[in-house]
């Protein structure tokens, strides 16, 4: 579970596009990042919202989950923030 705030400061309303980003670590150690959509929606003028979300690491036949070190990132109207690591364990 995750959670980020999204801060307009800006005199007039403006519609924002949120996404994150999870580098998810494969056998060989290389990151492959895969985009998620958390909405399209319009911030009031110097107003904030909070925005909470759950990723499931359940095991899926497309995908093979391994243990170590990931990656998250905010991508807010295309501009991605600093990644931030977590650890995946059993």
């Amino acid at each position: 579970a995750f959670s980020f705030s999204v801060r307009n400061t800006a005199n007039s309303n403006k519609i924002a596009r949120i996404e994150y980003g999870l580098y998810y670590q494969k056998k060989n150690g290389v990151m492959a990042k895969k985009v998620f959509k958390i909405s399209e929606r319009k911030i009031k003028s110097v107003s904030q919202i909070k925005i909470s979300r759950k990723q499931s690491f359940k095991l899926i036949t497309t995908r093979k989950f391994h243990i170590g070190t990931h990656q998250l990132s905010i991508i807010i109207n295309g501009q991605e923030s600093e990644k931030k690591e977590f650890m995946l364990k059993n």
